[in-house]
């Protein structure tokens, strides 16, 4: 039975990624393996499940139906192995949690790292992408995300609110100007981080009013390092969560632009594969990710059902 699980993984994986080659690099399998286990399937149910071209594969109509119950048995399989782990008490195993690099950054790296002392038997991997994973056909236990929680077939829970700032150092606004009127915003330009698309406007907001304020985008970057450098050379002002700028502007490094408004606030989902079950080494780290974002300014944490009474 194992032996056609992982055979129909293969073939899963091969029409996900659109060819015998891509499949086996993901698998970390050789083509000729990935090959022999889909011929298997193949004689199993006596039929041709694959259309091979050099374009790639393609399935056939066998092949299309076997995808669709493939998925069911896949996913059933993962959420009884997720039930059975929410079981066991321990924290042994492996975990795998994905998270965008300005989290990984600013507070799930140095808090998973805590985590992993705390938990010497869990084998961690954090991969810090700022690529929406899903969660399901990608093999996470968990994903922390900002934002959005992304498309995928898991559970996303929205387990708080990031309070968001907008910034920039006193020199640049002793250059530029500081805006009273948010339709003042287009003296300044706009460093944009590249999940942070703003289109040319930004809505802000003072007493449940909302405006939309005009932005000129004068610089893009693609990592926390460069967007923090532009701001530290005086390009233009940013807009990050409250808690990773505070300390800038409790010292005087940074200052408040537009301080009588507030962009709108970032929610931070947990996203994990099974709706019906949370296996205990996830279960344990986002219990430990609210504690870390309950000290923090600027967040607001939300509800978690069931969560104290399994962490503890």
């Amino acid at each position: 039975m194992m032996d056609n699980l992982g055979f129909l993984n293969s073939f899963l994986t091969v029409l996900d990624e659109g060819s015998l080659s891509a499949g086996a690099r993901r698998l970390g399998v050789s083509q000729p393996a990935v090959s022999q286990q889909i011929a298997s399937l193949e004689q199993r149910f006596g039929k041709q499940l694959l259309h091979r071209s050099v374009k790639g594969s393609k399935p056939t109509r066998a092949g299309e139906l076997l995808y669709c119950y493939a998925k069911k048995i896949q996913e059933s399989h993962r959420q009884l192995l997720t039930e059975l782990e929410a079981l066991d008490d321990t924290a042994t195993g492996k975990l795998r949690v994905s998270t965008s690099l300005v989290f990984a950054e600013t507070l799930l790296g140095p808090l998973v790292q805590s985590f992993r002392r705390d938990h010497p038997d869990l084998d961690i991997t954090l991969r810090a992408d700022d690529r929406y994973v899903d969660v399901v056909s990608e093999g996470f236990d968990l994903a922390i995300r900002t934002g959005g929680p992304g498309n995928t077939d898991g559970m996303a829970r929205k387990i708080g609110v990031l309070e968001t700032v907008l910034v920039a150092s006193p020199a640049y606004l002793d250059q530029r100007g500081r805006p009273a009127t948010p339709a003042d915003l287009d003296r300044l330009e706009f460093i944009q981080y590249r999940e942070d698309r703003v289109n040319g406007w930004l809505p802000v907001f003072q007493n449940h009013t909302e405006t939309q304020a005009p932005v000129r985008v004068g610089f893009t970057v693609d990592t926390p390092q460069l967007l923090q450098n532009a701001l530290n050379n005086n390009l233009g002002f940013v807009r990050g969560p409250l808690f990773m700028l505070s300390d800038g502007l409790k010292t005087g490094r940074l200052q408040r632009v537009l301080p009588d408004y507030t962009p709108e606030p970032k929610p931070i989902y947990a996203v994990y594969p099974h709706r019906h079950a949370l296996n205990r080494r996830a279960l344990l780290l986002i219990a430990a990710v609210r504690q870390a974002l309950a000290g923090l300014d600027g967040v607001r944490l939300l509800p978690f059902p069931g969560l104290d009474d399994r962490s503890s």
